[in-house]
């Protein structure tokens, strides 16, 4: 299936969870390589990651492993070393293997090697460096890699080293994205080819948004007074998030709205910056930094604008959990958020960098409730109709059939 957008079309809207291009060159190479121990049973899939903590990437991965087809697959993951994913596998019932040498090691990758030729997974789903591709290939073992994100803000480039980019991609059969932003991305800078790559969208888990929440307790313990405005940002403390800019709106929301107080939940590098820059604004007293959470769609649900601010993002994982938590959104109007956040349907678009225009969309939120029911209504709807799990697991495993010849 060939996915194309025009520019005025929304993309999760017209091309629902998935989408192909078409025909997979993959599908043609490796049509032949499901061994005789994998045809007849479920066929293994050995995922690898670059990291045990549980940050953006291990979630998403623990989501998709958790709405697999575990009938048609069987998943294993190879870690780098033991940390919390490792225990999540574990209550999952899905095997994790560890690496014994130190990650990127010559004897890392000679242990991964070995770890091929003992599996003998059908297909090798990477989540880190592709140079684990390579002995994949060597072994006649289907490669499909995700690439979550570009750390670019200004969209020159989606790799530090386009060279090696384009060099390592030799030795991967199909790409999946989590968004149409980011799979344009890769093809206008020549570092893919159409037919290599798709996209899938992140699925959001709804039932701890649907929970039962305490949202009086949750703003008490962000420091929001009764009558209090809560305003609240999620994600790490470094500067492509645009933090500063949440906090540099700060003073313009205060002037209108006395009530407003602001939560940035997170940890990060650039906190310390961060708490100056509040202290030379006169808003530290208005400013809590909550550290890393482990119960966001709690804060989700006791805010009154969810803010969204990063200079570049693929798409973001915690713009979709504030729509599922029917926060409204005030969002940099960036290629990634936009292809979620309509202005004026989903939720508020700002110009990026801006802290004016920021605060000129929080103030909307908190003084229009018209537009915050309506907002909050389609938002809610999108992430059910195009970001479910079940849908995510489904593209998934759509491709993985694609790629090893099967009928998808």
């Amino acid at each position: 299936m060939q996915c194309t957008m025009n520019s005025g079309e929304r993309q999760p809207e017209r091309c629902a969870q998935t989408c192909f291009a078409a025909p997979l060159r993959a599908a043609q190479v490796h049509n032949t390589i499901v061994s005789m121990d994998n045809r007849d049973s479920q066929l293994r899939v050995l995922h690898v990651v670059s990291s045990a903590e549980l940050a953006g990437t291990e979630r998403a991965l623990l989501m998709l492993l958790r709405a697999a087809d575990r009938a048609a697959f069987s998943h294993s993951v190879f870690l780098p070393k033991d940390g919390p994913l490792g225990r999540e596998l574990q209550e999952l019932g899905v095997r994790a293997i560890t690496a014994s040498s130190p990650r990127r090691s010559p004897a890392y990758y000679l242990e991964f090697a070995r770890v091929l030729q003992r599996e003998k997974p059908a297909l090798l789903h990477l989540h880190a460096e592709r140079l684990h591709a390579i002995p994949a290939r060597m072994l006649r073992i289907p490669v499909l890699e995700r690439k979550n994100l570009t750390r670019d803000p200004d969209h020159r480039t989606a790799s530090r080293s386009p060279a090696l980019d384009k060099f390592a991609n030799r030795f991967v059969d199909m790409t999946i994205v989590p968004s149409e932003f980011l799979r344009r991305y890769y093809l206008e800078r020549g570092l893919t080819d159409p037919d290599r790559i798709a996209t899938v969208y992140n699925g959001v888990d709804l039932a701890p948004f649907d929970a039962p929440h305490d949202t009086d307790a949750a703003r008490a313990d962000l420091g929001a007074a009764q009558g209090d405005i809560l305003l609240l940002a999620v994600g790490r403390l470094e500067p492509l998030k645009g933090l500063d800019t949440v906090i540099g709106a700060l003073p313009a929301i205060l002037a209108a709205e006395p009530r407003a107080r602001l939560a940035l939940a997170g940890q990060g590098p650039a906190r310390a910056d961060l708490e100056r820059l509040a202290a030379d604004l006169g808003v530290s007293e208005r400013v809590r930094f909550t550290g890393a959470r482990n119960d966001v769609p709690r804060l989700l649900r006791a805010a009154a604008v969810f803010i969204h601010a990063s200079h570049t993002e693929a798409l973001s994982n915690a713009v979709l959990e504030a729509m599922a938590a029917r926060a409204p959104v005030a969002a940099s109007g960036i290629p990634g958020n936009a292809e979620v956040v309509e202005h004026e349907r989903t939720g508020l678009l700002f110009a990026p960098r801006d802290p004016a225009a920021l605060a000129a969309a929080a103030l909307r939120l908190i003084r229009e409730p018209d537009l915050v029911r309506r907002c909050t209504r389609n938002a809610r709807a999108l992430i059910e109709q195009n970001f479910t799990p079940a849908a995510m697991a489904a593209g998934t495993e759509r491709i993985y059939r694609i790629l090893l010849g099967l009928n998808p």
